[in-house]
């Protein structure tokens, strides 16, 4: 893998802390809970990441810091999947958990699908653009110096650029509407059947 590529992977996790489950994270990274998301709360969230993946305590993330911190992330999503499907809290899932929590993403998905669909709409009236580009993709390489790890001073130009660029009314705060939506698991747009 390219030296630009990991470094790449290493920004994605540490400073880009509104990624996904745009209300969930505003709601964890907004801490005066008004509504909106200052620089200082970003950059705190933020900060708070970095410091968490820099196991060593010495200013850098390397690639195996990364590794570590990516590990313990998917360790931890994981386990809330399984409490919030363990509806009984008996540390076991029955079918009939499982088929609870499947119906409950389904109906999820349906409701989310409908609202979308609602959006496409309304924007077409408006003639406004059907689609936003999501933030991957578009993240310049944060290791400025080259030398394959992100400093504290590399994190900071980070978390400053990335709160501009979702900073879209340039009013010095984020509201929902300018939070990143969650993806797909495939990362963006699904093709459909036939390449059409």
């Amino acid at each position: 893998m390219s030296k630009l590529i990991k470094t790449a992977l290493i920004a994605g996790l540490i400073v880009l802390p509104l990624s996904a489950h745009a209300a969930g994270k505003m709601n964890k990274i907004d801490t005066s809970g008004d509504g909106v998301v200052t620089f200082t709360e970003f950059s705190s969230h933020a900060d708070a990441r970095f410091a968490a993946s820099d196991t060593d305590g010495n200013g850098f993330v390397t690639q195996d810091e990364r590794k570590s911190a990516m590990k313990a992330h998917m360790a931890e999503r994981a386990a809330k999947k399984f409490a919030a499907a363990d509806a009984n809290g008996d540390g076991a899932l029955t079918q009939a958990e499982i088929q609870a929590r499947m119906d409950a993403k389904m109906a999820e998905k349906s409701a989310k699908r409908g609202e979308r669909s609602g959006e496409r709409k309304a924007r077409k009236g408006d003639g406004e653009r059907s689609g936003k580009k999501g933030m991957r993709g578009e993240r310049p390489n944060p290791d400025t110096d080259g030398d394959g790890q992100i400093s504290q001073a590399e994190h900071a130009a980070m978390v400053q650029s990335q709160f501009n660029k979702l900073d879209a009314n340039s009013d010095g705060v984020l509201s929902a509407d300018e939070m990143p939506k969650k993806r797909g698991k495939r990362g963006g747009k699904r093709s459909r059947r036939g390449g059409k």
